[in-house]
Parts: structure tokens; C-alpha cells; sequence
């Protein structure tokens, strides 16, 4: 893993030419190699520790998201279209659609919510025993893949914001059909050129 940052540099040369740090361009390569290298899902301590020799506490990779959120933001949207310029709009695209659940067992997590089925049942038997279980919530996004005649894959997504949580930051709550709806019309794709949209029946 320690070769990885000097021995290919295609994977610096992907980023667009902006303005940024030697440390965000640092931060993103972890990312970059912890996705690309892991299977399953990855943490902020798979970051950190991705490139063998240069470790970093697994709390910088979670300060990096925060503090730069928005100018990841631009990132991955100037990279999108960079994609998206380069294609020859000849030919049918595929939008497929998807929400995507991620669980967690903190209780005191922001913008989480619970899918559970908290029905009360009559007892099956007179042992009324209490077993003790972590009660789990979920993280909510919704993706969208676009998918031109050549293959590429253009990845987008919008996060999903409960009523409480957007209340609280000021922010306009809107559903996941609200969201999918949003990037659908978000999508780059000329005047002219015939889109199909394929969505799960959860959206």
C-alpha cells in the first residue's frame, strides 16, 4: 500500500486542476484507496490506515469530511462533468434510481431514523422474558447512476434529512421521491437525448 502513492499517479492526475492543499489532496487519495482496496463497508479508520507507512488517527479523516464538505462537493461535480464533457451523446442512457439505508447503533446520532415495526403484539406465552437489544436507526440517501451507451458510470447522490433534524438546521425537508425527482432533472444530459429512469418501488 505504500508504493500506491508513488506509483501510480494517475490517480492524483484524475483529480481536476484546482486550488487545494497538499493535505486535501492527501485526505482524498486515503479515500480513494480504502475504497478502491476494501471490500465491504469502509470507516473513517480504513482511511486513515490506507496507506501503510503514513498512518493517520482515525478521527482526522472524519474532521476532513466536516470541515471541507462543501469543496468536496464542487470536487465531485466538476469531476462529473469533466466526465460527462468528454462523452459522445449518440444513443440511449439509463438512469437507475435507489435509496440506500445505512445502519447504526448510536443513540445519539444526527438526521437518523428508525424502519422498525413498533407494533405492540399480545405474548405468545406467560414467561413475558426481556431480552436486551441494541436499538439500531439508519442513515437514509438516495442514489442515482447514470448510465451512458459506452459504459461509463456517473455516480450522484442527495442525502436524506428528517423532519426534526431539518427543522433544526433550517434546512427544507423533502421525501425520497422529492429527492430522486431532483436528480432526475439534475441529470447532464443534452436536449434531445432519450433518458429511461429505472426506480426500486421504495422511492
Amino acid at each position: 500500500m505504500a508504493i500506491m502513492e508513488d506509483s501510480l499517479p494517475a490517480i492524483k492526475s484524475f483529480l481536476p486542476n484546482t486550488q487545494v492543499s497538499a493535505h486535501f489532496r492527501s485526505m482524498l487519495l486515503r479515500f480513494l484507496i480504502a475504497i478502491l482496496t476494501r471490500h465491504g463497508r469502509n470507516s473513517c479508520m480504513s482511511a486513515a490506515s490506507a496507506i501503510e507507512g503514513k498512518p493517520r488517527h482515525r478521527a482526522q479523516p472524519g474532521r476532513f469530511l466536516k470541515r471541507y464538505r462543501q469543496a468536496i462537493a464542487d470536487l465531485l461535480a466538476a469531476i462529473t462533468l469533466k466526465m460527462l464533457r468528454d462523452q459522445d451523446w449518440n444513443g440511449r442512457y439509463l438512469l437507475l434510481l435507489d435509496s440506500t439505508l445505512v445502519a447504526t447503533a448510536g443513540q445519539t446520532i444526527e438526521n437518523t431514523f428508525s424502519t422498525g415495526n413498533s407494533k405492540r403484539r399480545p405474548a405468545k406465552n406467560r414467561r413475558y422474558t426481556k431480552y436486551k437489544y441494541q436499538r439500531k436507526s439508519c442513515h437514509c440517501f438516495v442514489f442515482a447512476l447514470l448510465l451512458p451507451p459506452d459504459g461509463l458510470r456517473v455516480p450522484m447522490w442527495l442525502p436524506y434529512y428528517t423532519k426534526p433534524y431539518a427543522k433544526a438546521h433550517k434546512i427544507k425537508h423533502r421525501t425520497q421521491a422529492q429527492l430522486a425527482a431532483q436528480l432526475i432533472c439534475d441529470a447532464q444530459v443534452p436536449a434531445g437525448i432519450e433518458l429511461t429512469c429505472a426506480r426500486r418501488h421504495r422511492i
